[in-house]
């Protein structure tokens, strides 16, 4: 597929989803949050991924949500449109509906919770190619679908006409150098918010990570100074960000990132159930790093 590989470059935020206080999806909230992350030098957003709660939406949710990101962006950032399902026919419609608004690419996680071979695996993902004329991007997540995709698996699926690069949420940067070695135009993604540098050094084009919500300037700054050969500036960043990652991921982590929105004044409410809101304990400890942080 020919496509502008410089549009998918750089630091991409997986925004949250904006519910209101009825826990319903909010256009205006949806709007504040964007025009909020337009003011910082990011190159995207990745919507409706496992930041933005997906899979504890409606299929009807789903695509509500890409519809208000699309319209309240404005043509301002890249658009990924996050659209794996365990059912084939929601990513045939949420892909339908990300073509319909605009979006950029697409990309999902592999069908999960069955004990899927690999070949109907990547049967699945040939169907969305196949039927949604997009860029697509593999989301790489083993620690959430059971699914590890390996070399010989990443090397199949990239020569698949449409899909140009992957997600690559897991810790395993050697895959990472070695595709970028075998397919040097595929865009890789790193995943792990805590490693972004260490994804840039093994050949990573950007990153997408939950934290780049509460701290999009930081990410921006390791991901500029690495570009510019500034390896220590770009390595201070890296710690400060990991010193708050590391009290995130004490408690519900996704509820931790919309109470320091919140805080900050982008009100995005809640984590839906089955996730736990936070502890008085927990907020109190959220409230002393917000004032760190500002």
């Amino acid at each position: 597929m020919v496509f502008d590989s410089n549009i998918f470059k750089g630091v991409f935020i997986p925004i949250v989803t904006a519910f209101n206080k009825h826990d319903q999806l909010d256009e205006l909230l949806t709007k504040h949050l964007c025009d909020y992350f337009s003011e910082y030098p990011v190159s995207g957003y990745y919507v409706g991924g496992s930041t933005g709660e997906c899979f504890v939406q409606t299929i009807e949710e789903r695509a509500t949500y890409l519809e208000m990101v699309a319209r309240n962006n404005k043509d301002r950032k890249t658009l990924i449109a996050h659209i794996g399902s365990t059912a084939l026919e929601e990513s045939f419609y949420l892909g339908r509906i990300a073509k319909d608004f605009g979006y950029d690419a697409i990309s999902a996680v592999p069908p999960f919770y069955y004990d899927y071979s690999k070949k109907e695996i990547f049967n699945f993902y040939e169907e969305i190619t196949k039927t949604i004329d997009l860029p697509f991007f593999i989301y790489n997540i083993p620690s959430t679908t059971n699914i590890d995709f390996n070399i010989t698996d990443l090397e199949y699926l990239l020569q698949i006409d449409n899909i140009v690069g992957l997600k690559h949420t897991t810790t395993d940067f050697f895959i990472v150098e070695r595709i970028k070695n075998s397919f040097p135009n595929c865009i890789i993604y790193n995943g792990p918010d805590q490693m972004f540098l260490a994804g840039l050094s093994m050949g990573c084009d950007g990153g997408i990570g939950s934290t780049y919500n509460i701290m999009p300037s930081d990410f921006c700054n390791i991901y500029s100074e690495f570009q510019k050969g500034n390896y220590i500036s770009s390595k201070n960043y890296q710690s400060k960000v990991n010193n708050v990652i590391r009290i995130l991921l004490e408690m519900n982590f996704y509820g931790a990132i919309k109470y320091l929105l919140k805080r900050n004044g982008i009100d995005c409410g809640r984590t839906r159930k089955p996730f736990s809101d936070l502890s008085p304990e927990q907020t109190n400890k959220l409230d002393i790093l917000f004032n760190e942080l500002i």
